[in-house]
């Protein structure tokens, strides 16, 4: 099993970084640069890759402070590459990538921007902002259409896929899927678990994707059973999913 290590930053960020060979280390999304530079001395690693998953700020503000002090290459979706810092390997869709021992496999996957792109390291999902924990990112550029065609995608993956989005929303989501459908006892108890899990300052990442298909809203738009559940039954999976969008910004 790959594992990642998410470095806290800015109010709810995680930074997540992995081994890439011996000694050396990639990072998604450092949205700070402090956070990864205090991990590589105290680890006594070498950062060696930047991945990247979108333009916003909170996932590229410490890139080139990184770049600097360690000359790590960066890596993003092509597509992206005016609103991204200095590409060294502009990714394509589907894209196999090389990185030391790892191969990484690049995914677009718009919808929460045009131009987001998602990387699978054997059963590692590095997503992002186009799927957390019990939900998914806003649309900030992408269309429903495409956000959901995203998930569908995502949610074609292993069950036994290992979920590492860039945001600890896993508590709100819960709640806000508690508010879809009420009567789900299993939602009762995950969010349970969530809250104590951030009581003892513990991160509740990395999710399990089969977990995330059979009780993530937002990967059941086009479930029966559950779109009865919260009253949805009429509408297409498209509409379902834009009206528990529409509902989620606002909640």
């Amino acid at each position: 099993m790959m594992r990642a290590t998410p470095l806290e930053c800015l109010d709810d960020n995680y930074i997540w970084v992995f081994a890439v060979a011996d000694g050396a280390v990639a990072c998604v999304d450092p949205a700070e640069s402090e956070p990864v530079a205090d991990h590589l001395m105290q680890s006594g690693l070498r950062l060696t890759h930047i991945l990247l998953t979108h333009h916003h700020n909170d996932h590229i503000g410490g890139v080139d402070a990184l770049r600097q002090q360690t000359g790590a290459q960066v890596i993003g979706h092509a597509l992206d590459a005016d609103n991204l810092p200095a590409l060294d390997i502009a990714a394509s869709d589907g894209q196999r990538l090389k990185i030391g021992d790892c191969e990484i496999q690049a995914m677009a996957t718009p919808g929460h921007t045009p131009g987001h792109m998602v990387y699978l390291i054997d059963d590692l999902l590095l997503s992002g902002d186009a799927l957390f924990s019990f939900g998914c990112g806003r649309l900030f550029g992408g269309t429903p259409e495409q956000m959901w065609r995203s998930i569908q995608t995502l949610r074609r993956l292993p069950d036994e896929t290992q979920l590492c989005c860039a945001h600890e929303y896993t508590v709100k989501n819960l709640s806000f899927a508690l508010s879809v459908t009420p009567n789900d006892e299993k939602l009762h108890a995950l969010l349970q678990n969530a809250q104590r899990l951030r009581r003892d300052g513990e991160p509740t990442l990395p999710a399990n994707l089969g977990v995330e298909k059979r009780y993530n809203p937002f990967m059941r738009c086009d479930e029966e059973r559950f779109l009865q559940a919260a009253n949805l039954h009429q509408t297409s999976p498209l509409d379902a999913f834009i009206t528990l969008r529409e509902r989620r910004n606002r909640f």
